[in-house]
């Protein structure tokens, strides 16, 4: 169940922003005082399948939700990730598909000319208060189901848009405040101050913007996209870089889980100006 206010936050910002949005593609983020705390996503569908994605200064991530039930993710020109496939949810006749989760904290910085993306398309800022995390669900209907019918139980909330497939299903982008769990606090911490991920640069801009995703998947808990803004600390400049006989007596060590192995990693020093963490995006202007 939602928080009451995170409950009148979205009723009103569906009055003021007229949500849903029926058939045509929905681009939307995270807001606070009329400002994007991350990049934009946008969300469409085409014959009997559904796409979700999110670009900013050549860097992007790309699901994509089959008619065969398959979900894939690739980012940037990266192979693609099969996800978990869509899961029943309870006993009606909902599918999940897939969860992104905005983690914005506080210190993290803005993205760069959210605005000039759009061009002239319509955008959608879901005010987050502080406190509040935005996860944002797409969900199946399977063929049949009416067009406006009562969402499950477990994602009861608002809904942003929809759109019915070629085969009779329904896709359904549902929108829900949630506040910060200890587990995605947990997540924020360690990616912010403990793991340190970082991009090298020559010199830093003025402007700069760095957002990390965690990706989970598993037949159990589904498909969890975590997008994390990240602050000044993810930016350093090349005279800050330790030279190698500074770093090679102490290496970075950490652990690796797969769903079979733990393995214990120590990381030598990687080549200047690239980031250290595969699913980055990093940009500047």
């Amino acid at each position: 169940m939602l928080p009451r206010n995170a409950e009148r936050v979205l009723e009103e910002m569906a009055k003021q922003a007229k949500l849903p949005i029926e058939g045509k593609a929905i681009r939307f983020a995270p807001g606070r005082n009329d400002k994007p705390l991350t990049a934009l996503w946008k969300v469409w569908a085409e014959g009997n399948e559904v796409y979700a994605t999110s670009r900013f200064t050549g860097q992007s991530i790309h699901i994509s939700v089959h008619e065969s039930g398959q979900v894939h993710c690739r980012l940037a020109t990266k192979q693609k990730q099969d996800f978990a496939p869509l899961t029943r949810v309870g006993s009606g006749p909902w599918f999940h598909a897939f969860e992104v989760r905005f983690l914005w904290s506080p210190g993290a910085l803005s993205p760069i000319g959210p605005r000039e993306s759009l061009k002239n398309k319509l955008g959608h800022l879901i005010p987050t208060p502080e406190g509040l995390v935005l996860h944002a669900n797409l969900i199946i209907g399977a063929s049949g189901t009416p067009l406006y019918s009562p969402l499950p139980v477990e994602l009861t909330s608002q809904t942003l848009w929809r759109r019915h497939l070629r085969d009779s299903r329904i896709a359904v982008l549902v929108g829900r405040l949630l506040p910060l769990s200890e587990q995605n606090q947990e997540r924020i911490r360690y990616f912010r101050e403990e793991l340190k991920v970082h991009a090298t640069m020559s010199t830093i801009p003025a402007r700069t913007y760095f957002e990390l995703y965690d990706m989970h998947w598993s037949t159990e808990g589904g498909n969890v996209i975590l997008v994390v803004p990240m602050g000044e600390e993810a930016f350093r400049s090349e005279q800050e870089v330790p030279s190698v006989d500074q770093t090679r007596s102490t290496p970075r060590r950490f652990y690796y889980r797969s769903p079979r192995s733990t393995v214990l990693l120590d990381l030598a020093k990687r080549k200047q100006g690239r980031s250290r963490r595969n699913g980055r995006r990093c940009s500047t202007d």
